[in-house]
């Protein structure tokens, strides 16, 4: 897939990157300025919106964790030969232990 595509591929990822870099560089400006946190001025703007982003922002959290148990789990897969399933559970209870560790912070 990405082989025929090649150069409209990486346009696209390039452009997408530019674009996200525009506007994490927009909302970190309004948030600097205004001294609120987000989901405040979300509500500010429309009522109980701040709720809907608050929750938006913790699905992207859990997306993003479900994707680093998972290249954990075939990064075990591959250099342990251990079943994914397997790796997944250990590869979170790894996390799990190095979150809830005093020391680690």
């Amino acid at each position: 897939f990405t082989n025929e595509l090649k150069a409209d591929f990486a346009f696209a990822i390039v452009v997408s990157v530019i674009f996200s870099i525009i506007a994490q560089l927009n909302v970190w400006t309004i948030i600097g300025v205004s001294q609120m946190r987000g989901q405040d001025i979300a509500n500010k703007v429309l009522p109980g919106l701040g709720y809907i982003v608050a929750f938006l922002i913790s699905l992207g959290g859990l997306a993003f964790n479900i994707g680093n148990i998972g290249g954990a789990s075939m990064g075990l897969n591959i250099i342990f030969g251990i079943d994914t399933t397997t790796a997944a559970a250990i590869s979170g209870i790894l996390g799990i232990l190095l979150f809830t560790s005093k020391k680690m912070g």
